[in-house]
């Protein structure tokens, strides 16, 4: 079994450049978008999104656990206040940088709460390519030159290494293999807008882009975990639409066993999306996606093996508990059917029709009784053909529910079989291993006797 490097991700932002909620959303006097003001609630507060950025947690032969950070936006920060105490982490070990956008680098310069006066640490490591370097050279001079510094001095501390996108490097012992891709492109020059995402064991993530060249696809190839840009259902100049990663995932060979979606603007509900990569799913078993979200730590398998043997446990616990998920189709269409149920007029009195008020010679004439009675003569009879009707299509929805059920329990039955066989296999081989090392370990003490003897 390889040993894994990468411990755990964690989702430090998920969210585009200008972020989830977004003020004028909530300063909006309609209030209507459904996503932004969610933000406001405790069950929305999945939705609030920072900009994207990733840890990456690292085993390291020395036994501490090393933190590499993956781009720190203008929101960094604000992430970091929150996710760093909640996931118990101090360090910031090294930082990654993609592009020299907003997003990515302007939070560079609040990193000096881990380095001022080394307070955490001495210095951060910087990974980056020269292009983005020489753009953090225009925008921070002083981050690059001291000397360039004004006011009290108070600067992070940073160690520069410039990366070549056409090599792999090594960060704390993990290996970083470029993936670069083209986000939009240059307004004056038509040229592509070159990005650079991150492969590192299984994991491949190019968090930005709106179109992934061949040459990379084929470094992503084999992933495990796949976490890709989607900024929302429509398609965009420089960001992937969220069909558009999805296809990524889907023509990938294999298909990742997981693939994850961020970079997420508002028009984007987590809960609903979460509702459609499960619908999905059920359609394409093999394509496993989701949106991540702020927070969420994914930790990293040592052995993808274990996930079927695990599945094969939690199918077992669900046949004994009778709560298998071929059963869920099942208990939302009887859920269903109570819903509209509870939703149907309250039926008639039984002595509705033949109420004696109705045929009060006060308040009606011979004639129009007579109209009368024939009316509701012909309307007790339609309801009797709609209530034949109705007792026709449920018979046949009960038909249907039991025939569901019955080869549920069939399936069962057979998953069970099989289980069991698998079971007697293991248990016979590992009898048989036993025997042979009792007969070697009594082979080889009746020989140490011997020699006593």
């Amino acid at each position: 079994m390889p040993f894994r490097k990468v411990k755990e991700i964690i989702f430090i932002g998920t969210g585009t450049s200008s972020g989830v909620p977004t003020v004028a959303c909530l300063t909006d006097p309609e209030k209507s978008c459904k996503t932004c003001m969610s933000t406001l609630t405790s069950e929305g507060e999945v939705n609030i999104r920072r900009n994207t950025s990733l840890l990456v947690r690292v085993n390291h032969e020395d036994g501490r656990v090393r933190n590499i950070v993956i781009d720190c936006g203008k929101t960094f920060y604000v992430s970091a206040l929150k996710w760093w105490p909640y996931h118990e982490l101090r360090n910031l070990d090294a930082l990654i940088l993609t592009h020299p956008h907003a997003d990515a680098i302007n939070g560079l310069d609040d990193l000096r709460a881990w380095t001022l006066r080394k307070v955490i640490q001495e210095y951060i490591p910087v990974y980056l390519t020269s292009i983005t370097f020489e753009t953090i050279q225009t925008l921070f001079p002083y981050l690059v030159d001291s000397k360039q510094a004004s006011g009290g001095g108070d600067l992070p501390a940073f160690k520069w290494n410039i990366i070549d996108i056409n090599h792999p490097f090594t960060v704390e012992g993990l290996e970083f293999t470029p993936l670069p891709a083209h986000h939009g492109k240059y307004f004056t020059t038509d040229e592509p807008y070159i990005y650079v995402g991150y492969r590192f064991e299984n994991i491949s993530y190019i968090s930005d882009c709106n179109f992934i060249p061949d040459d990379t696809l084929t470094k992503m190839q084999g992933s495990d975990i796949m976490i890709l840009d989607s900024l929302d259902y429509k398609e965009h100049p420089s960001h992937f639409s969220i069909n558009q990663a999805i296809n990524i995932s889907r023509n990938s060979n294999p298909v990742p066993k997981r693939t994850y979606l961020v970079g997420f603007s508002h028009g984007v509900n987590h809960s609903e999306l979460i509702n459609e990569m499960k619908q999905l799913q059920l359609n394409e078993p093999l394509l496993w996606v989701r949106p991540a979200h702020d927070g969420l730590k994914v930790r990293e398998k040592t052995d993808w093996n274990l996930d079927l043997e695990e599945f094969f446990i939690l199918e077992i616990k669900r046949v004994l508990r009778h709560t298998d998920p071929i059963q869920e189709p099942i208990q939302e269409k009887e859920l269903a059917k109570q819903e509209v149920a509870k939703q149907e007029e309250p039926a008639l009195p039984p002595d509705f029709f033949d109420n004696s008020s109705l045929n009060n010679s006060s308040t009606k004439d011979s004639t129009t009784m007579e109209i009368d009675e024939q009316e509701w003569i012909n309307f007790q009879k339609e309801i009797s053909k709609e209530t034949q009707v109705s007792n026709q299509i449920a018979n046949a929805d009960d038909e249907e529910l039991q025939r569901d059920r019955d080869e549920m329990q069939e399936r069962e039955q057979e998953f069970c079989l099989a289980r069991l066989e698998k079971l007697k296999e293991v248990a016979k081989r590992v009898k048989e291993i036993r025997d042979n090392n009792m007969k070697s370990e009594k082979k080889w003490m009746d020989w140490r006797a011997q020699k006593i003897l």
